[in-house]
C-alpha cells in the first residue's frame, strides 16, 4: 500500500512540475540561434549552416538532427477529410496568452545604412527603449542584433487561456 501512495505522489508531482516548469523562446542573430526550450527535458533548435536549415531535437537523451531543406524530409501524404467547422480562437484569448510571456531578457540594436537616417531616429528609438524600460537602439557601426528570450509556462498560459 505505501508503494502505491509513493507511486501517486510521485505521478502527482510530476505532472505538477510540469505544468509548472518554464518554456523558453530564445532569439539570439549575434549567434544564429532560435530555440524553443521545455526546462532541461527538450529542446529544438533551428540552426542555420552552409545554406541550410538545420532543426535540433532533444528530449532528455535522445537527439536527432533534420535538414529541413533536403529533398526527401517531407513525404507528401495524401490530404484526408478536413474539418469543416474548425473551432476559433478569439483575439482577445490570443491577447491574454501573448501577455502571459514574461520578457527575460530584450536587446535590440539596428542600423539603417544611412548615417542622416540613423541620426534622426536615435532620438526616437531612444525614448522608445527608455518608455519600454527595455534596450532598443540606433547603432552606427553597420550592425544589426536582436537578443530576445521569453519565458512562460503551461500554468500562466492556461490561466490566461481560461480567464479571458
Amino acid at each position: 500500500m505505501i508503494i502505491l501512495y509513493f507511486l501517486l505522489f510521485f505521478v502527482i508531482a510530476f505532472l505538477v512540475y510540469i505544468f509548472y516548469a518554464p518554456l523558453f523562446f530564445e532569439i539570439n542573430s549575434a549567434t544564429g540561434l532560435f530555440r524553443v526550450r521545455f526546462h532541461h527535458f527538450a529542446s529544438l533548435n533551428l540552426l542555420l549552416k552552409d545554406e541550410t536549415i538545420i532543426m535540433d531535437v532533444k528530449f532528455l537523451w535522445w537527439k536527432k538532427y533534420f535538414d529541413l531543406l533536403e529533398v526527401n524530409f517531407l513525404k507528401k501524404t495524401p490530404i484526408k477529410n478536413e474539418r469543416k467547422n474548425s473551432q476559433n480562437i478569439s483575439l482577445k484569448k490570443i491577447k491574454a496568452l501573448l501577455k502571459s510571456f514574461k520578457i527575460k531578457e530584450f536587446d535590440v540594436s539596428i542600423c539603417f545604412s544611412d548615417m542622416t537616417v540613423n541620426g534622426i531616429l536615435y532620438p526616437v528609438f531612444y525614448l522608445f527603449g527608455f518608455y519600454l524600460k527595455k534596450k532598443i537602439t540606433i547603432n552606427f557601426i553597420e550592425e544589426n542584433k536582436i537578443i530576445l528570450v521569453l519565458e512562460n509556462n503551461l500554468a500562466r498560459m492556461s490561466w490566461a487561456y481560461f480567464s479571458s
